[in-house]
């Protein structure tokens, strides 16, 4: 049995006793990938082809290994190799280990001009909050709400509020992935709500369904995105009582094709 794992500071191939478990043997490279939904470690399983073991690191290291005894093939690095580049991201490797005499900041060198974009982009694999804070709002209030809740912990959101009959928020969005999204409403109310979201030049969703008092994600269905750029995405309240709505944020989760 093969498997990929994260030991420390070193990304493991390791091959098993399947009836025994005890391992059989064990190769290494110094490298750690990390990120915060799902922690430390490689995201990926071993490959068998004959009497040879593939494995794609998380960092992007490809090892071909001999199933006799781990000895390597050979190896490359798929990220450099290929020049690969996701569009509109960009990756800052930093070193695994603090070096010895810690500093305050840390200093790139850019070859060009920096630009700003404040375009959020969507996961292709997980779902992406997008709070009301980082929208254009038009027709309502956005303020800071702050409150304590039992054993005096302190909260606070930044919601839209006080909406006119034309009130809107838009966020501006950067679709890596085309594809369908799950969408979903972040939101205080009382009694039944009725929410629009519009993606401009695109697809509509309406819903109505209770609210609450306190802050609760509702579903609204499902948009489709056809193809990979910069979206506009609106939400308006369209019924319910104003005084009472206050929108935290949109959701987007991906949805697996079959």
């Amino acid at each position: 049995m093969f498997t990929q794992e994260q030991r420390g500071e070193e990304e493991v191939v390791a091959c098993y006793d399947l009836q025994t478990g005890r391992p059989v043997w064990m190769h290494s490279d110094t490298t750690r990938f990390w990120e915060a939904n799902a922690g430390a470690g490689p995201r990926g399983t071993p490959a068998l082809s004959g009497d040879r073991v593939y494995a794609l690191g998380a960092t992007g290291i490809l090892n071909a290994l001999n199933v006799a005894d781990s000895s390597v093939v050979w190896s490359r690095h798929a990220p450099t190799d290929t020049s690969a580049k996701t569009p509109g991201w960009t990756a800052i490797d930093l070193p695994p280990l603090a070096p010895d005499s810690l500093v305050s900041v840390i200093e790139i060198e850019l070859a060009c001009t920096s630009e700003v974009d404040t375009t959020i982009g969507l996961d292709p694999n997980i779902e992406t909050e997008i709070l009301a804070e980082f929208a254009t709002v038009e027709g309502a209030q956005i303020s800071t709400k702050r409150w304590t809740e039992k054993f005096g912990e302190w909260k606070s959101v930044r919601p839209v509020h006080d909406w006119s009959p034309r009130g809107k928020v838009t966020w501006e969005i950067e679709v890596y992935q085309p594809g369908d999204y799950n969408v979903s409403l972040t939101y205080t109310g009382d009694g039944r709500m009725a929410w629009a979201v519009n993606v401009v030049g695109g697809e509509h969703l309406q819903n109505q369904q209770s609210s609450s008092n306190i802050y609760q994600e509702y579903p609204m269905g499902w948009i489709n995105f056809p193809e990979s750029g910069t979206y506009q995405v609106v939400v308006r309240r369209l019924e319910g009582k104003r005084e009472e709505a206050h929108l935290k944020a949109i959701h987007f989760t991906p949805i697996a094709e079959d």
